[in-house]
């Protein structure tokens, strides 16, 4: 957890010095952390330090779904995106539809925190419906601090987070 909070903050220090940049902090399950949306969230005095973070959680949410997963498949389609998968574990590459889907959600602080605030964010969902016969299915759930508020911006989120692989390689 703490080297997710880390990385934020040195993320913010550098802010200051590329403030005609917007910085993103791209973490994977690992970092679906309630103090770094908190961080995330919290005004500053220089530029801001954004997030796009695959949620690993079914968090409670603020919406008549109750959860994140439920409140994500109740939105509806934008459209679809094809992604190209490498080869892994024996499964040849292959090209994957995803249906995606976005909106604003307003997430419920942990249990264990019950008396901080709901965190408002953006969520998008990159959903394979029909993979090959023996694939396991795409399904992408992404928190971000950024605006996503039409399905191009949602798309960008997605190739963002694709990227975030390339750091495995290194």
């Amino acid at each position: 957890s703490q080297k997710w909070l880390e990385s934020f903050q040195t993320c913010q220090a550098l802010a200051a010095q590329c403030a005609d940049t917007t910085l993103v902090n791209v973490a994977d399950r690992e970092g679906d952390l309630y103090d770094l949306f908190v961080a995330a969230l919290a005004p500053t005095d220089g530029p801001s330090v954004h997030l796009l973070v695959r949620a690993q959680h079914d968090r409670q949410v603020a919406h008549p779904q109750k959860y994140l997963w439920d409140f994500l498949a109740a939105q509806r389609v934008a459209g679809q995106l094809k992604i190209k998968v490498p080869r892994k574990d024996g499964q040849p590459g292959r090209l994957a539809t995803l249906a995606i889907r976005y909106a604003p959600v307003t997430l419920c602080a942990p249990s264990l925190k019950s008396d901080q605030p709901s965190l408002t964010l953006w969520a998008v969902e990159a959903r394979e419906s029909r993979p090959p016969k023996g694939a396991t299915p795409i399904c992408w759930r992404l928190l971000t601090t950024l605006p996503v508020a039409s399905f191009a911006a949602a798309v960008e989120k997605i190739r963002w987070y694709a990227q975030r692989w390339q750091i495995e390689v290194l």
